[in-house]
């Protein structure tokens, strides 16, 4: 679970569903859905800008954390060959 501003937002990454908290209360504020490719390894942060999302491929997603749409990915390599988890 991470802390953005006035919500905490957390990841069941095997339903592929996201649950937004009220920080105070920790009452369900909503939900959200999301695709991935692999199901795996999926790991969540921000950067108090955007959310940051690992799904154990070879990309970093960074989400809309308001609409929580992907808005960029970049491809993780190490001298030139794909990273993968």
């Amino acid at each position: 679970m991470i802390d953005l501003g006035d919500k905490n937002i957390s990841i069941k990454w095997k339903k592929r569903v996201g649950i937004v908290f009220d920080k105070k209360t920790f009452e369900k504020k909503s939900e959200f859905k999301f695709k991935t490719k692999n199901g795996q390894g999926w790991g969540l942060t921000h950067d108090e800008k955007q959310l940051i999302v690992s799904d154990g491929t070879q990309h970093i997603f960074f989400w809309d954390p308001k609409s929580f749409k992907e808005h960029r990915r970049v491809k993780v390599t190490w001298n030139g060959k794909e990273v993968y988890k």
